[in-house]
């Protein structure tokens, strides 16, 4: 889970990304399906920093990694930082991280919709899941001033805008992601030549 702390200023309307949750954001790693991920007793070694350790984990029976021999009462695995030698114009994107990790919850949960597993995952799991879906849903949201008895419900705009949206104004959640998605990796130009024509 990546420790949310945005600073926003209204004078310049924007983030301050030189804030340590952007610097140096803390991950947790979500096994959807720790019995296949670790199958048949397979461990997975992380290097324990404090320690100057190494800790298997193994996916226990309530579908959590946990420390070995992964019994209900063993240690799960903990939060973590990516420590990388990249350099200061290419660490890793934590939005990026968050909208990836959101497709693959949203294509799980629509998975298992008609039937689910037979043991769910546990609750701090599944809150952590809703969380991510929660963010990239704010990442995209589209902004509604609320209705009054003069006027109904309209779209807030920018006062200076900046910038034309990269998709067409009544596009739903779904394609906001996905051209979002693309923006971001580089083929905006493409999407736009495919959304004039």
């Amino acid at each position: 889970m990546w420790t949310s702390c945005i600073y926003w200023h209204p004078a310049d309307e924007s983030f301050q990304y030189g804030a340590a949750c952007f610097k140096n954001p803390v991950y947790e790693l979500v096994a959807l399906e720790p019995e296949h991920f670790l199958a048949y007793g397979a461990a997975m070694n992380v290097y324990d920093h404090k320690s100057n350790t190494f800790k298997s984990y193994v996916a226990s029976p309530d579908r959590k990694l946990r420390e070995f021999p992964g019994n209900s009462s063993c240690l799960s695995l903990p939060a973590f930082t990516f420590v990388s030698e990249r350099p200061p114009g290419s660490v890793l994107n934590p939005f990026l991280v968050v909208l990836n990790a959101e497709i693959k919850f949203r294509r799980y949960r629509r998975q298992y919709q008609s039937q689910p597993p037979s043991i769910p995952l546990p609750d701090d799991v599944q809150q952590l899941i809703d969380l991510t879906i929660e963010l990239v849903e704010l990442l995209y949201w589209k902004p509604v001033r609320a209705a009054t008895k003069d006027r109904g419900p309209e779209v807030v705009r920018r006062r200076h805008p900046r910038r034309l949206l990269p998709w067409p104004e009544d596009a739903d959640l779904e394609t906001r992601i996905t051209i979002g998605q693309a923006t971001l990796a580089g083929h905006s130009e493409y999407l736009s030549y495919t959304l004039c024509v």
